[in-house]
């Protein structure tokens, strides 16, 4: 008998739930696993609340506001506010184009994973200027993959302390 040890995030990970908001998006990233969402449309109000209630329902603590690009919906505060609300641990991706957007979630989504693109996206979030927990995802083709050392300065950039 072949024993197979439990992964560390296993039980975390049977706790999220993904919450289309938006089936388009403002970019059109190579490395998208959602290859159809540049013209679609958002998740009503009535839906996103049906998607919360089922969530906590069903123990999935771990409520990902996602798309597409998922600032592209009108009404993305409301719904990280209502999840929040609601006893939820609020996790979102991002292509990072719109910082504003992204700016008006902080404090109120507690991660956002945020798609390294290049250094003129990446190099505008430092995570001691967020509330918010910030993660990096490098998710490139290899045509587009930065080199050591850009990857190097971003990273001495991101966790430098601002004075």
């Amino acid at each position: 008998m072949i024993i197979v040890p439990t992964h560390k995030r296993e039980q975390h990970d049977l706790q999220e739930f993904f919450c289309l908001l938006a089936k388009r998006c403002n970019s059109n990233c190579t490395f998208c696993i959602e290859k159809n969402v540049h013209h679609g449309g958002f998740i009503t109000w009535s839906n996103f609340k049906k998607a919360v209630n089922f969530a906590k329902e069903n123990g999935l603590t771990n409520f990902f506001l996602h798309g597409g690009e998922p600032t592209l919906h009108p009404d993305i505060v409301k719904f990280a506010e209502y999840a929040k609300e609601n006893g939820l641990t609020v996790k979102m991706f991002s292509n990072g184009l719109r910082y504003d957007v992204l700016k008006s979630l902080d404090g109120i989504v507690d991660e956002i994973k945020i798609s390294y693109r290049s250094e003129g996206i990446s190099f505008r979030f430092k995570q001691d200027e967020w509330k918010s927990k910030l993660y990096l995802g490098i998710l490139v083709i290899e045509d587009e993959f930065p080199t050591e050392q850009k990857l190097l300065s971003f990273i001495d950039f991101a966790t430098m302390k601002t004075n």
